[in-house]
């Protein structure tokens, strides 16, 4: 169940971007994930 809330957050977070600045990028998400307390790891290698 953890990892539905972690993704929803995650998408929320997308989508609120996406629609104030038009754009979405992985470094804003993951910040803004941060600043809300998310845990995450420290690099990601896609």
């Amino acid at each position: 169940m953890g990892t539905a809330f972690a993704t929803g957050q995650a998408s929320g977070i997308a989508a609120a971007q996406q629609a104030l600045t038009g754009e979405v990028t992985t470094a804003t998400a993951r910040h803004e994930l941060q600043r809300q307390g998310a845990r995450l790891p420290e690099s990601v290698h896609a």
